[in-house]
């Protein structure tokens, strides 16, 4: 039994899902679902009418509390599951956590194709104050890392938090991944951050338009193809599917279409440089008539200075404490005009759909049952 445990881990290795962060995820799903449970038993919330897009006026439940850093250690080491060996190899310490919760219709979920719960994160670290520490007793560990969880459910899953956990334990072991993935390059090198891919990262957000949505999906594009982004969705499909019951490939398949990585996938997949040209250019209302010439200006724009863009932003991170030794400039052919722009994106969206499938798909010889 022990050599087929060890074989089994190896293999989830292997395939991007280390053990190193197991416990810890299991046991912070333990905390957020603890601490739920309780603000739900004493009332810890409001109610306040809102709007919802094709739904109309809904009465809706919400909530927000903080876990701090002592409280998730305590909760950590006191945890049935602790296994001081097993934190050493990933001594993650004194995490704190913000958590708001918000109840909706099953009819929010059902309109706009979104799974229920929904469970947004987001893993926040000072890159100046990152470093591997050693306490009095000479016990070493890592501090430098924060979570923020926006957690949206039905009322049936509000008045049974429990059913929420597998959704939830997925969305923390990506938090987590991020974490762990700093840690190991830490440890390793002593840099810090996600190298120069965190310039591509930080360029998505900045770049944003308020009113080109086509140019707003290309950068949402360009954030999936994130390598850093890709590992870290691994564990999370791995944690939403292992207790599936999934007995064949074809089962795996149609339960690996349900997740929102598959959309990720299929988004690259149908990139298509000519269609985004065309939709960004194309005239339905007189409302088009005045933004596409906006639109194609800010588009033209952004693309001349996208590496005088990386520029500026590699240096705030470098400034911030981020170790980026080198960006990939595009150059003055892919930007010199929209259609080469795009061609070179939409080769490397079109590649990377593929190489996030076949991570995914060699998910399968562990899931099964």
């Amino acid at each position: 039994m022990r050599v087929k445990k060890q074989t089994n881990n190896l293999l989830v290795e292997a395939l991007g899902v280390p053990d190193d962060i197991k416990m810890l995820v299991e046991i912070y799903g333990d905390l957020i679902i603890d601490k739920l449970i309780e603000n739900i038993g004493f009332k810890k919330y409001k109610s306040s009418d809102i709007s919802i897009p094709n739904y109309g006026e809904y009465e809706s439940i919400h909530g927000k509390f903080d876990i701090t850093g002592s409280e998730s250690w305590k909760f950590l080491t006191n945890s049935p599951k602790w296994d001081k060996n097993k934190w050493k190899i990933f001594p993650m310490y004194k995490n704190s956590f913000e958590i708001n919760f918000r109840v909706l219709p099953s009819e929010y979920f059902e309109i706009n194709d979104r799974e229920s719960p929904g469970v947004g994160a987001s893993f926040i670290f000072e890159p100046g104050k990152m470093s591997i520490k050693t306490t009095k007793s000479g016990m070493e560990y890592y501090d430098s890392s924060n979570f923020m969880f926006d957690i949206h459910m039905t009322e049936e899953q509000f008045s049974n938090p429990i059913s929420i956990k597998r959704r939830l334990e997925s969305v923390i072991s990506h938090e987590i991944f991020h974490s762990y993935q700093l840690f190991t390059k830490y440890k390793k090198t002593n840099q810090v951050g996600y190298g120069s891919e965190s310039v591509l990262n930080s360029m998505q957000g900045l770049l944003m338009s308020e009113f080109n949505k086509d140019w707003n999906d290309f950068l949402l594009c360009v954030y999936y193809t994130l390598k850093f982004e890709q590992q870290a969705r691994v564990p999370q499909v791995y944690y939403n599917l292992k207790d599936k019951q999934i007995t064949n490939y074809e089962e795996f398949v149609s339960e690996l279409k349900n997740e929102d990585v598959y959309k990720e996938i299929e988004m690259l997949k149908k990139f298509n440089s000519d269609k985004i040209l065309e939709d960004m250019t194309k005239i339905n209302s007189f409302q088009d008539v005045i933004i596409a010439p906006i639109k194609i200006q800010q588009m033209m724009e952004n693309i001349k200075n996208w590496d005088d863009f990386m520029e500026i932003v590699l240096d705030r991170l470098q400034q911030m404490g981020q170790d980026i030794s080198s960006i990939k400039r595009l150059g003055p052919k892919v930007l010199g005009s929209p259609e080469n722009f795009f061609k070179y994106w939409e080769k490397l969206f079109h590649y990377r759909a593929d190489q996030m499938w076949r991570k995914l798909t060699r998910l399968y010889d562990k899931i099964k049952d």
